[in-house]
């Protein structure tokens, strides 16, 4: 403690050697290590209430998770199940995932709300490109490309598809969403497969009314909504609240009409 109190007479000054030792902290165990190594404290000695409010400050201090989702423009309603049976399979090591449904399903939101709860883990890493105005490999390759803030300009576009392929693998652990590929769907070997050749650690999950067709797919059949959930979200997205005459059983056999798809 005398020699801690010497070279630290202060918290300030403390705090000062601290924030040098930052970028050698990973987590709270590293933190004792780091301590330890620079005669701060050992296991018995080291203040416990000082490692907490230590490590309280690391957390404040390291940069936030960036996001690249963007804001949703709507709530998430329903899917729990089946955003729980994706987090599964990505954690079973499915890396090309097609989550295939007719048009108002819900298969964006579904795949945004993988995204965001995949954040973390991936420390930001995590995409959605909307492809539904591409209509040939020039057009899907210069949205990836604004996407992941990758400028492409002109050139070949067999070359592009293997720049974006090296861009993908400096990301290291990464997800990007391919939104809306059905009338690309032909261009899949052509893009999907060599992408997961070159960045085996990027998940990809494509959103579809069709399957891609290549060998790495798993195809993720999204099923209606349970009449609940479909009530719940005609609710909300309609912007309308049950009264005398449009009561809840008229609304249930509403969206029984519509197939469980109320969009």
């Amino acid at each position: 403690c005398g020699d801690r109190a010497g070279r630290f007479p202060d918290m300030v000054s403390l705090g000062r050697a601290l924030t040098e030792l930052i970028p050698r902290v990973q987590d709270a165990r590293s933190l004792v290590e780091v301590l330890e190594s620079e005669g701060i404290g050992d296991s018995e000695s080291l203040d416990y209430s000082l490692r907490d409010s230590v490590s309280q400050s690391l957390k404040s201090l390291r940069s936030p998770i960036p996001d690249h989702l963007g804001p949703d423009s709507d709530s998430f309603i329903g899917r729990q199940r089946e955003l729980d049976q994706l987090d599964v399979l990505i954690r079973e090591g499915r890396s090309l995932i097609t989550i295939k449904g007719p048009g108002g399903s819900g298969k964006t939101r579904l795949a945004r709300q993988l995204g965001r709860r995949l954040q973390k883990a991936l420390e930001g890493h995590v995409w959605c490109c909307d492809l539904s105005t591409c209509t040939d490999l020039s057009s899907l390759l210069q949205s990836v490309g604004r996407t992941l803030t990758t400028p492409l300009g002109r050139g070949d576009p067999e070359e592009l598809v293997m720049l974006l392929g090296h861009v993908l693998h400096s990301k290291g652990p990464s997800l990007l969403i391919l939104d809306n590929f059905e009338q690309l769907v032909e261009l899949g070997p052509r893009t999907l497969s060599w992408w997961r050749r070159m960045a085996p650690e990027t998940i990809l999950v494509i959103t579809s009314r069709s399957r891609i067709g290549v060998s790495e797919e798993h195809v993720f059949e999204l099923p209606t909504l349970p009449r609940q959930d479909a009530v719940a979200l005609l609710l909300e997205r309609a912007k309308i609240k049950p009264d005398r005459e449009r009561s809840r059983e008229a609304l249930e056999q509403l969206a029984v009409q519509l197939d469980g798809l109320p969009l």
